[in-house]
């Protein structure tokens, strides 16, 4: 089991960035580099199960870093579902914004892996 952040800056609206001092929005996934499955296409893709969303920079002011914290959680809320498909090749080439690849050693399935994501920060 791996972890990967992708930068998601160009998702998010440009006045929420602004108004928080926040420099890069990343998007954390866990993923199984075992489980390729190929989506009406011959490229295989992973499956990227969402953890969380971490803000680069930010207020330094206590109630307003939480307050856009709070922001950023109705965001995730509001998403239906942020897990998602992606090529194999963007991972592995790092072409898709991509920050960190990490492993999740001792992991040994999508649901413990979530579990260990959300518990420690990565």
């Amino acid at each position: 089991m791996k972890y990967v952040k992708i930068d998601e800056t160009r998702n998010w609206v440009p006045r929420f960035l602004e108004k928080n001092s926040i420099v890069r929005m990343v998007g954390v996934y866990v993923f199984d580099e075992t489980a390729r499955t190929h989506c009406c296409e011959a490229t295989p893709s992973y499956w990227l199960e969402f953890i969380e969303t971490q803000p680069e920079g930010g207020p330094e002011d206590e109630d307003a870093r939480a307050a856009m914290y709070e922001d950023i959680l109705q965001n995730e809320d509001v998403s239906d579902n942020n897990s998602h498909y992606a090529h194999c090749a963007d991972i592995h080439v790092r072409y898709c914004d991509i920050i960190e690849i990490g492993d999740l050693d001792g992991c040994e399935d999508m649901e413990e892996a979530r579990e260990y994501a959300q518990a420690n920060s990565l």
